[in-house]
């Protein structure tokens, strides 16, 4: 089988597939969240088989997915049903006198913006910072310096 990561509905960075690469016939693998992110249902894993002479799987990378009801396996093309969200920032969160930011409420992978408020601008070299919230909760990114405005 190929790599289920490289099928789309698989390359989200918030689902995890590195279990599903590189397998033959018969094995199998599973999604679940990736590192920093949550189920966003009761769902926190499905399972795979590598099935590379089954029909409906030239679209999978050769993967079907394996479900278990009424005490048998089934095996349907796979299909990404799991949902995954990113953790809230509640970590490093950036505080300056002379800054503002958009950061509260942002989540695993997500971005916000630091910048000069007000009666203050930046100091030379310096200009308004990206932050991205990391998988450790905290948000990553350098404060930018900032002055006091000239009377």
């Amino acid at each position: 089988c190929g790599d289920l990561s490289a099928v789309a509905a698989f390359s989200d960075p918030s689902i995890d597939v590195s279990t599903c690469s590189g397998l033959v016939y018969g094995q199998v693998c599973m999604s679940m969240c990736a590192t920093g992110y949550t189920p966003a249902s009761s769902q926190m894993v499905q399972m795979f088989s590598c099935n590379t002479g089954g029909a409906n799987t030239t679209d999978t990378n050769g993967f079907v997915q394996a479900t278990f009801a009424k005490d048998s396996w089934a095996f349907v093309p796979a299909t990404n049903d799991l949902e995954c969200v990113g953790y809230e920032c509640l970590y490093s969160i950036p505080s300056a006198r002379g800054i503002v930011h958009d950061c509260g409420g942002k989540r695993t992978g997500e971005t916000c913006t630091v910048q000069a408020h007000g009666a203050f601008q930046y100091a030379e070299g310096f200009a308004a910072a990206t932050f991205t919230c990391g998988v450790d909760q905290s948000l990553e990114g350098s404060v930018p310096q900032v002055k006091p405005l000239l009377c």
